[in-house]
């Protein structure tokens, strides 16, 4: 997985009753994935605690590696990639979390000798709250084939704030693809932002299957 965060422990011993009034000790209640989207070669999902409550966030996929990404910059062929898919993301503010939920737009430049370039749009808003967030971003695809980048328009609950001012504002992800003769199928990742002096987080996913421009 790309978004490493490792879920915290809330399993729980099962204490409710049956008919009899005895208790079954041995059965627990654990943590669990749900998988929200999924693409080509993709997908991304929540975790949850026994209570059906979301509280982290995690992305998988078949991403390309280095070589593969390398072998794509210095080929002749240049792939001019674009594709629409969904994000989510766990925002806390001021120690209040709630799940978001939404879309991205993603766009892909690389390959034929140019600088390999992403850029991303960005729509969410709460499941079950009013919180919304929108922002765009871009950046390089590094050596190691890491597209990564940051926020450069951010927009929380209807307030711009300026990514420049943040204590975080990262970007990243990954190309995916089958490794065949159709290289690149996607795009998966994360975002993380850190601001109003630590108050408020968010901690996203997104994933989006990509085809040539026409």
């Amino acid at each position: 997985n790309i978004y490493t965060t490792t879920p915290t422990d809330t399993t729980t011993t099962d204490t409710t009753t049956d008919s009899s009034g005895s208790t079954d000790p041995g059965t627990t209640l654990a943590n669990y994935q749900q998988q929200i989207d999924a693409g080509l070669d993709w997908s991304w999902g929540v975790w949850k605690d026994p209570d059906g409550v979301t509280y982290d966030v995690y992305v998988t996929g078949n991403y390309l590696g280095a070589d593969a990404v390398q072998s794509i910059v210095s080929g002749s062929t240049s792939y001019n990639l674009s594709g629409k898919g969904t994000a989510g993301a766990l925002l806390t503010q001021n120690s209040a979390i709630s799940y978001l939920q939404g879309t991205c737009s993603l766009d892909v430049s690389i390959g034929g000798g140019i600088t390999p370039t992403w850029s991303g749009e960005y729509s969410l808003s709460g499941t079950v709250t009013d919180d919304s967030l929108i922002f765009d971003a871009n950046g390089g695809i590094q050596d190691d084939g890491t597209l990564s980048g940051s926020a450069y328009y951010y927009n929380l609950n209807g307030t711009f704030y300026d990514p420049n001012d943040f204590q975080r504002n990262d970007v990243r992800g990954h190309l995916t693809g089958p490794g065949t003769t159709t290289p690149i199928t996607g795009a998966a990742g994360t975002f993380d932002f850190i601001h109003g002096d630590g108050n408020t987080t968010v901690q996203g996913v997104f994933g989006a299957n990509l085809s040539p421009v026409k």
